[in-house]
C-alpha cells in the first residue's frame, strides 16, 4: 500500500463557490435525513461552518465532494454562495476511504451504505477485509458480516435502505439464493409497502426456513455420498453455508442453500428407511402430527399399524441414557476451580451412573417395555425419518399388530390377541370406507372445476338451484339461526343427524319461511348502512315490502323540519350580507379620508419647502 502523503498533491485551502461543488457519483452514502439537514443549516447560519469541507478537482470542471456533503446541502438551504474548503488531488482509493471513514463517524450510518462502501474499497483499493478492519478500527467479523449484505437483491437493498426490514432479517435474507430472495419479496412486500416509507415488515423464521435445509437436524447422513450419487456428500458442498461462509469457523448452524437438492435427499432417505422399518418386526411405526397425514392413511390402508406419538395418545417418547463425553464435560465446567483430579473423579461417577441406566434401558428393550420406533412424520419435521424409542401407556400396553402377526406365525398367540387383531382389521376397514367417500368427493370437485358449464350462464335453472339458495341462506345465518329456530320449526337445519336429513330439511323450507329469513338477514347486516349505499337501498326495499312502515309520513315530517331550517338559513345569510355591505361602505369612506389626508399633508410639505427656498 502506498503512503498517503505520496498520493496527495496540489493542496489548496480557501473559500470555494457553492455552485462549483458537486457530489461524488461514487459516494457510498445515498440517504439524508431532511430534518437533521435543516438543524445543521440552522447551526451553520448561527455559528458559521467551523469545519472545512474536503474537495478534489472534477476533471470536467469544478470540484467533487470527498467529505462534507451534509455541510454542502446545509449551505444550499441557507443560501450561502461560498464555503470554506480544502482542495486536494486525491486518488480514487483514498477518496473512498475518506468517505467511508466519514460515514462511519455518523451515528445514523445505514448498514447497507457501509456494506456498499466496504465493497467499493475492496474493488477500487484492492484491500481485503482484514486491511479494511485495521484501517477503520473495526473487527474483521463486522466487516465480513456487512459485506454479505451486498448479496441482497436490488429490490431488497432498496427496501432495506428505507428501513423496511431489520438488520437481522437482512442478514438472514442475504444468505439465501437470488431466486429465494425474489420469491420472498413477491410474497410479503406489497405494492403499498414499496411506495410507503413508513411501512416496515418482519420476516418470520418459518418463512425463511422454507428456503433452507437444516443440516444439523437433517434426517439423512450428510456425509453419505452414496445417498444421491449425482450430488454427493453435503460436507464441502458449495451450497453448505459452513463451506461458503465468509467466517466458517463461526458458523454454528450450517444449512443448505439448495433446497431442491436437500428435499430430494430427504425424500430418498424417507423412502429407503420406511421400507426398512415396515419389514423389521422389531420396529414400530409412529407419527406425531395434529391430523392424520396422507402417508399414515396409506400405511393403514396397506394394513400397517401406525401409532400416534404423544402423551395421552397411543405411545410416548423415552430418551436413551446419554453417555458423558470428557470434552463436553470439561467445557461445561470451564469456570470451575476444582483440580483436574477432582473433575476426573466426578466424570467417572457419571460414567458409572450411565452404565447402570443403560443396562436398565437395554433390559427394557429386551422385555418390550421400550420399543424402537420409526417416525413417519412429525409436527416440526425434526424427527421425521428418524428412529426413536417409545413406550406404551398402561391402558395401551397390548401387543402391536406386528407383535400379534409374529406370535401367530410362531403359534404363541392367545385368543385375546386374535380377537384384538380382528377388531383392528375391522376398524381399519371402516376407516378405509370413510376415505373412499372422501376420494369420490375429491374427484367430484376436480370434475366440476374442469366442466365448462360451471363458467357459463345456464339456459334454465335446475331442480337443485332452489335447494342451494336455501343452503346459502341458512349458512349465512350461522350461529344466529338459533334465534329463528322457534319460528322456522323445521328439524335438522341447524344440527342434522346426517346429510340426508339436512337435504330434506332444506327442501321443506316454504316461501314464507325463506322470506322471513331474507328480511332477518337484510336487517341484521345492513341496518347501520347510510341511505345512499347499496345496504341502505336494501333496507328501503324491505320497508316498502312490509307495507306497514309509514315512509311517506317520515319524509313529510323531515321536509317540514328542512323547510323551517331553510328559513333560518335565509335569515342568517341576509343579515351577513347587510353586514358585508356596511363594511364595504365604511371601507370606502375610510379610504377617501386617508387619500384626502395624504393630499393635505403633501400640499403642506410642498408649501413649507417653497417658503424655505425663498428665505434661503
Amino acid at each position: 500500500m502506498e503512503n498517503k502523503s505520496e498520493n496527495i498533491v496540489n493542496e489548496k485551502v480557501g473559500l470555494i463557490p457553492v455552485d462549483q461543488i458537486s457530489r461524488d457519483p461514487k459516494q457510498p452514502r445515498k440517504t439524508f435525513d431532511q430534518q437533521k439537514l435543516e438543524e445543521l443549516a440552522a447551526t451553520i447560519k448561527t455559528n458559521g461552518m467551523i469545519q472545512r469541507m474536503l474537495l478534489r478537482p472534477n476533471p470536467s470542471g469544478g470540484y467533487f465532494i470527498v467529505c462534507g456533503e451534509r455541510r454542502h446541502k446545509a449551505a444550499i438551504i441557507i443560501g450561502l454562495t461560498e464555503v470554506p474548503a480544502e482542495v486536494r488531488d486525491i486518488p480514487d482509493h483514498l477518496v473512498r476511504e475518506h468517505q467511508i471513514m466519514e460515514n462511519l463517524m455518523r451515528e445514523d450510518v445505514h448498514p447497507m451504505e457501509q456494506a456498499q462502501g466496504f465493497l467499493q474499497m475492496i474493488q477500487e483499493s484492492q484491500m481485503n477485509p482484514d486491511e479494511i478492519a485495521l484501517r477503520l478500527g473495526k473487527t474483521v467479523y463486522s466487516i465480513r458480516r456487512y459485506l454479505k449484505l451486498n448479496d441482497l437483491t436490488p429490490n431488497w437493498q432498496k427496501f432495506f435502505l428505507r428501513n423496511g426490514i431489520s438488520v437481522s432479517d437482512a442478514l438472514q435474507l442475504c444468505s439465501l439464493p437470488t431466486e429465494a430472495q425474489r420469491d420472498i419479496y413477491r410474497t410479503i412486500v406489497s405494492k403499498e409497502a414499496e411506495k410507503d416509507d413508513n411501512i416496515s415488515i418482519s420476516i418470520s423464521s418459518s418463512l425463511l426456513n422454507k428456503y433452507k435445509g437444516d443440516l444439523i437436524n437433517a434426517c439423512f447422513n450428510i456425509e453419505d455420498p452414496a445417498l444421491d450419487p449425482k450430488k454427493g456428500s453435503c460436507i464441502g458442498c458449495t451450497f453448505n453455508s459452513a463451506t461458503s461462509s465468509l467466517f466458517p469457523s463461526e458458523e454454528k448452524r450450517p444449512f443448505c442453500r439448495n433446497t431442491v437438492c436437500f428435499k430430494n435427499k430427504v425424500e430418498i432417505h424417507l423412502n429407503i428407511e420406511l421400507e426398512k422399518a415396515k419389514a423389521d418386526p422389531n420396529v414400530v411405526l409412529v407419527f406425531s402430527t395434529y391430523s392424520t397425514p396422507d402417508v399414515v392413511k396409506k400405511l393403514k390402508e396397506e394394513g400397517h399399524e401406525v401409532l400416534k406419538l404423544g402423551y395421552g395418545d397411543d405411545c410416548y417418547r423415552v430418551n436413551a441414557p446419554e453417555k458423558p463425553i470428557w470434552n463436553v464435560f470439561i467445557e461445561a465446567r470451564r469456570s470451575s476451580k476444582k483440580a483436574e483430579k477432582s473433575l476426573k473423579i466426578e466424570f467417572n461417577k457419571q460414567l458409572k451412573q450411565f452404565d447402570l441406566e443403560n443396562a436398565k434401558f437395554e433390559k427394557s428393550i429386551k422385555t418390550a417395555l421400550v420399543k424402537r420406533a420409526y417416525v413417519v412424520c412429525s409436527n416440526n419435521d425434526n424427527d421425521t425419518g428418524k428412529y426413536i424409542f417409545i413406550t406404551l401407556p398402561e391402558k395401551n400396553k397390548k401387543k402391536t399388530s406386528k407383535d400379534v402377526k409374529a406370535a401367530i406365525s410362531k403359534g404363541t398367540a392367545s385368543i385375546n390377541d386374535i380377537d384384538n387383531q380382528i377388531t383392528n382389521v375391522l376398524d381399519r376397514e371402516k376407516s378405509a370406507k370413510d376415505r373412499d367417500k372422501e376420494k369420490v368427493h375429491r374427484r367430484i370437485i376436480e370434475a366440476i372445476k374442469e366442466d365448462k358449464n360451471i363458467n357459463i350462464l345456464p339456459k334454465k335453472e335446475n331442480q337443485f338451484d332452489s335447494i342451494l339458495l336455501n343452503f346459502l341462506l341458512i349458512e349465512h345465518l350461522g350461529w344466529r339461526f338459533e334465534k329463528l329456530e322457534k319460528i322456522i320449526k323445521i328439524p335438522g337445519l341447524r344440527s342434522p343427524k346426517d346429510i340426508n336429513q339436512f337435504r330434506t330439511s332444506l327442501k321443506l323450507l316454504s316461501k314464507q319461511q325463506i322470506s322471513y329469513i331474507i328480511k332477518y338477514i337484510i336487517m341484521d347486516k345492513y341496518q347501520s348502512h347510510f341511505s345512499n349505499t347499496k345496504g341502505g337501498f336494501a333496507i328501503r326495499l324491505l320497508a316498502e315490502g312490509l307495507g306497514t312502515i309509514p315512509i311517506i309520513d317520515f319524509e313529510n315530517d323531515q321536509k317540514s323540519i328542512a323547510a323551517n331550517r331553510q328559513l333560518n338559513v335565509n335569515k342568517a345569510v341576509a343579515i351577513l350580507k347587510e353586514n358585508k355591505a356596511e363594511l364595504i361602505k365604511n371601507n370606502k369612506q375610510n379610504i377617501s379620508k386617508a387619500v384626502t389626508a395624504k393630499i393635505k399633508k403633501a400640499s403642506a410639505e410642498k408649501a413649507k419647502t417653497a417658503t424655505d427656498q425663498k428665505r434661503a
